[in-house]
């Protein structure tokens, strides 16, 4: 099971790490603050939501579908905040590893 899951835990983990430091901003002013994720960031955070929850729950990794539909559902409102998507990110991650 692993072993079909190597290709695509590389590439999630990637992905997830390039969205992380893209997001991440080293003493973020007040503005930076309230900065809603970008649109192009957003629907690729949702590509790799959609496969960290597959992969997950075919691996039974429980932890990971509750951030990743919360994560989702912030997408949709449209408020997600770039600083709070780059937590959510690097707690994602945490879990996964």
């Amino acid at each position: 099971m692993l072993k079909k899951y190597s290709t695509i835990f590389s590439g999630l983990m990637v992905g997830l790490y390039d969205l992380e430091l893209t997001c991440f901003k080293p003493n973020p002013s007040a503005e930076e603050q309230r900065e809603k994720l970008r649109p192009d960031l957003g629907k690729g955070l949702e590509r790799l939501l959609v496969l960290a929850r597959s992969m997950a729950e075919d691996l039974g990794l429980d932890a990971i579908p509750p951030l990743a539909e919360r994560m989702h559902n912030k997408i949709a409102d449209g408020d997600y905040l770039t600083i709070n998507a780059h937590d959510d990110i690097a707690a994602l991650r945490s879990r996964i590893e």
